[in-house]
């Protein structure tokens, strides 16, 4: 039965919240009091549970309550009232209360005085009684505080939008549960909150956790919360200081918390010594794999960040808790980056991992703002937009930035809703329309913008970046254009209802540029198509900014020669050049362009010193000449006086000189040939060594060729084994966990299920998408198909089953492909076939009764390939037993469908080649046990012949088999049925 009244109250007003219940109580009214509820669940769950049955919502005010409180209970009523109409929200204000800022909200209601007078309250708690007792009383429902579009778009919800957050109660409560102290006796206060990109972890924390905690959802928590939420970005430290020093604002002048927090200790020490007894302190942060960014935040603000967060987590005081969002693809690469915050994290630290909206959870993101508003949906759009958001990633933000589109509109119904391209293509063709009224430079310039504001991954996916404004600027090709674009791109558009594609944040004295949203990427496929192009640029950005931390500011050590070429971006394309230059950091471009001055002054000096020597060289030389020119003239006028003294002699020796003349001619030319001989020679050795040396070399490399061959071999094989292990650990694990999630008694356990299994397909899909040669993931794949094929089977939804089977039969068939397939491969694509037939004809045996072409197509297939395993490896068994299974199967559903002779054929052929298995291990009770039951399948078909006489024959030899076969379980089962046959076939008889 449900409850009329719902009572709620801040922690430190439970004396009076009793003495309130137990008059209620008294007076017959029906009263959820957390006190007396049944403790089933989480105390957020069902407090969640009981006011969406109440009528009344009793909010209990005093001068002690926490106005944080009040304000997140207010929220909460707000939110209840929107999906119960029913709910009345009454406040009930005990004497010298007084509202505050809240003051405007109170008068919207019709708030009750509670007197201090014994007899004044009684009278007053008596009329209130009837009040709340009185069935007629039309519910007012509460101030929303929405007064435009109740949906943020693509933009995150904040720690005031929890009147607007819906959808994540479920989730609330569970997450919440994991915190404080726990059954084991442990203490947790630190939540991580892990997910994809575009599931809404930082609205989930910031609009659902913060107020929940606020709301008194930790059991043995402070009654009061000062809250600081805020995200690293590029001063991590600085932006903790700044975010603590607002909370605290009021209780500790922001100089001394300034001052504290440039100790190790400083955080802990402010919530220890300066935070009154009865408060905590909540530490939202979001986006903590802001610490990965290349460049910043720097490693001295990034040590401090981890200094004062490790302190205080790890501090006895246990008043702070703490909640970080990340990327769970990126949390390894995080917590290495905060290796003291990672140590707490075994003592201190929960994860929670956030997933998709559940059917509940999307229709009540439908319901709740539109009714706040006073504009709810068309049911049949409501409708579509559910269906398809449970078809689709990343659903949260696209389902928000879809609702409120429509929502901006001239309409909102099921033909505008297509005409915009639904969740999955709406967000993309928008986002291209804006694209469209840029100009060609403009778009250029964006591209340059968009893809410079995105690290590449490295084992996951790409990570968002801030720039300085500066860069931003010349990233987005610079000049007075470049600021009018980043204007432009900044706005929400002309009728604001587009999310802008770029936001500036100021951190410190510097404003930066990031993505207005982390999900683009996602959400739009011109900017992943821009990516997947611009591949090569991101990376190599990557490598020169990380080349830039490391020098050490020498010219030295800069690069210069290939590697300079390379950071330029040599062998790019002139557009990606200018990419790359573009959207460095101004480290990064400086790096470079030093190391290209100091390339150019080189070799500019290189060339001045070889002119010189050059110069140098040329004058040796004229000199030499002229000295040369003297000489010669010297000796021609020593020449003339020596043939003038012997000219007398000349004749005289005339005779002798040509003698002479003659015999040196003659041993010239004797040691000229002697010389070429020993050349000839010596040429010869020289050729003979080189050879012989060269042989050796040969002989050399053939040796080691030959080992490295073989270590290759023998550590393919290993790595093959391993790989084979691997990925079957991970189709076990898979069904592990979706057989536990079967075993969990819920009425959304089928639908997570289907979830789960979704998100492992996606995953797949994706890697494969990168890299379509991946052989293993192909296979995981196929596997993954085949594990959702058979969880659909379960849950009886046969559709999605047969999606599944075929799924993997398209999978395996990719690598089956050729007449190079691999044995092991053919076999999977043969058991996929075989499995498809077989669900054609067992699960849906009355189609298949009728119409048995799709079941015997599969199985014809799967034969089709088992006859080319047995080509190949003529001795496998297993080979010869998998087509004996598929015949079989073919003889059954030939025979359901009336064709009894192709049957008959069929049962025949499975038979024959069983009857071969068990010659061939005559031991192996399997296919002794698979023959009697094919025996008994032909028998039956022959009974419908009217051959009782055969059929008596098949169901003895089968009896025959089964005599040594076990007397439990299949082969007991077995061994009834033939005897039943047998006895009818006699009968008949």
């Amino acid at each position: 039965m449900a409850n009329e009244v719902y009572l709620s109250y801040a922690r430190n007003n439970a004396t009076l919240a009793r003495a309130v219940y137990r008059f209620f109580r008294s007076a017959g009214l029906r009263v959820w009091f957390d006190e007396a509820a049944p403790s089933d669940g989480t105390w957020l769950g069902r407090g969640q549970r009981a006011i969406r049955r109440a009528r009344h919502h009793v909010l209990l005010l005093t001068d002690t309550t926490p106005t944080a409180w009040q304000r997140a209970e207010l929220d909460f009523g707000a939110r209840s009232a929107a999906l119960n109409p029913e709910l009345q929200t009454t406040p009930l204000l005990r004497d010298g209360y007084e509202p505050g800022e809240l003051a405007p909200w109170l008068e919207e209601f019709e708030p009750q005085r509670l007197p201090s007078d014994k007899a004044l309250l009684d009278a007053h708690l008596k009329e209130l009684v009837e009040r709340l007792a009185d069935p007629d009383v039309i519910p007012r429902p509460p101030p929303s505080g929405v007064r435009d579009n109740p949906y943020p778009g693509l933009r995150p919800y904040g720690v005031n939008d929890a009147r607007r957050f819906f959808g994540r109660d479920l989730e609330l409560a569970e997450a919440l549960r994991r915190l404080g102290t726990q059954p084991d006796g442990s203490h947790r206060r630190w939540l991580r909150v892990t997910g994809p990109a575009g599931v809404g972890k930082a609205s989930f924390t910031r609009a659902g956790l913060v107020p929940a905690v606020v709301r008194g959802g930790i059991a043995g928590a402070p009654n009061d919360w000062r809250v600081a939420a805020f995200r690293p970005a590029e001063r991590a430290a600085d932006s903790l200081v700044a975010a603590v020093t607002a909370a605290f604002g009021g209780l500790v002048a922001a100089v001394e918390v300034a001052a504290l927090l440039e100790n190790d200790g400083g955080l802990s020490d402010l919530v220890r010594e300066h935070l009154p007894a009865d408060q905590g302190l909540v530490l939202a942060v979001d986006h903590l794999d802001d610490v990965l960014t290349e460049g910043a935040p720097s490693p001295e603000q990034v040590a401090r960040f981890d200094t004062l967060l490790a302190e205080a987590v790890d501090d006895f005081d246990h008043r702070l808790f703490l909640f970080t969002t990340g990327r769970d693809d990126l949390e390894r690469g995080v917590l290495s980056c905060l290796p003291k915050l990672a140590a707490a994290a075994d003592s201190h630290a929960a994860v929670y991992a956030l997933g998709g909206l559940t059917l509940d959870g999307i229709r009540d993101v439908l319901k709740g703002p539109a009714r706040m508003a006073g504009r709810p949906w068309d049911e049949g759009l409501a409708a579509r937009i559910t269906t398809d958001a449970l078809q689709t990633p990343d659903q949260p933000g696209r389902l928000c930035w879809t609702l409120e589109t429509l929502w901006h509109g001239p309409r909102a119904d099921a033909a505008r809703y297509a005409e915009m391209g639904g969740l999955r293509e709406g967000p993309g063709r928008a986002l291209d329309r804006r694209l469209d009224t840029l100009g060609d430079d403009d778009r250029s310039r964006t591209r340059s913008l968009l893809c410079g504001l995105l690290a590449p991954g490295r084992g996951h996916g790409d990570v968002p970046i801030a720039l300085e404004i500066s860069d931003a600027l010349v990233a987005a090709g610079g000049g007075p254009r470049a600021s009018a674009l980043v204007d432009k791109l900044e706005s929400a558009g002309d009728e604001g209802e587009l999310t802008p594609l770029v936001t500036t944040a100021r951190d410190g004295e510097v404003d930066y540029l990031r993505l207005a949203n982390s999900t683009l990427p996602q959400l739009w496929p011109a900017l992943d198509a821009w990516l997947a192009e611009d591949r090569p640029v991101l990376e190599r950005r990557r490598e020169v900014d990380h080349a830039a931390l490391r020098w050490n500011g020498e010219e030295a050590a800069l690069p210069d020669g290939a590697r300079l070429l390379y950071y330029a971006g040599d062998d790019l394309s002139e557009a990606q050049r200018l990419r790359l230059r573009a959207s460095m950091r101004t480290e990064s471009r400086h790096f470079v362009e030093g190391a290209e001055r100091h390339a150019k002054a080189q070799a500019e000096a290189l060339e001045a010193s070889a002119r010189i020597e050059r110069e140098a060289k040329a004058k040796a030389l004229a000199d030499e000449r002229a000295d040369t020119g003297g000489r010669i003239r010297r000796l021609r006028l020593l020449a003339l006086l020596l043939l003038a003294g012997v000219g007398a002699l000349g004749v005289l020796w005339m005779q002798a000189t040509l003698t002479a003349g003659d015999l040196r001619t003659h041993v010239t030319s004797e040691q000229r040939k002697q010389k070429e001989a020993v050349e000839a020679l010596r040429e010869v050795e020289q050729r003979h060594v080189a050879a012989e040396k060269r042989r050796k070399n040969a002989e050399s490399e053939r040796r080691t060729t030959e080992h490295e061959r073989r270590m290759a071999d023998a550590l393919g094989a290993q790595e093959e084994g391993s790989a084979d292990e691997m990925l079957q650990f991970v189709v076990d694990a898979a069904g592990d966990a979706d057989g536990l999630v079967a075993r969990i008694s819920h009425a959304d356990t089928d639908y997570v299920r289907r979830l789960y299994l979704q998100a492992l397909l996606r995953r797949a899909e994706a890697a494969l998408k990168k890299t379509p040669d991946n052989r293993r993931m192909r296979i995981l794949l196929g596997r993954l198909h085949g594990l959702a094929a058979e969880s659909a089977v379960a849950m009886g939804s046969f559709k999605n089953a047969q999606a599944g089977y075929e799924g993997a039969v398209r999978a395996f068939a990719t690598l089956a492909r050729g007449d190079l397939a691999a044995v092991s491969d053919l076999r999977l694509l043969a058991t996929a076939h075989g499995r498809l037939g077989r669900y054609h004809a067992d699960r849906r045996r009355e189609q298949t009764r009728r119409n048995p072409k799709p079941a015997l197509a599969s199985l014809k297939e799967a034969l089709a390939v088992w006859a080319r395993l047995a080509e190949l490896q003529p001795q496998n068994t297993a080979d010869r037993a998998g087509a004996a299974t598929e015949h079989a199967s073919m003889g059954l559903v030939l025979h359901r469908a009336g064709r009894h002779a192709k049957a008959l054929e069929a049962h025949d052929a499975s038979i024959a080649a069983t009857r071969a298995l068990v010659k061939a291990e005559p031991r192996s009770e399997e296919y002794a046990h698979a023959l009697a039951r094919r025996l008994g399948y032909a028998g039956d078909v022959q009974l419908e012949l009217g051959k009782g006489g055969a059929a008596i024959g098949r169901y003895t030899e089968g009896l025959e088999l089964m005599k040594a076969q076990p007397t439990t379980g299949e082969p007991e089962r077995t061994r009834q049925r033939l005897k039943s046959r047998l006895k009818k076939a006699r009968a008949l008889r």
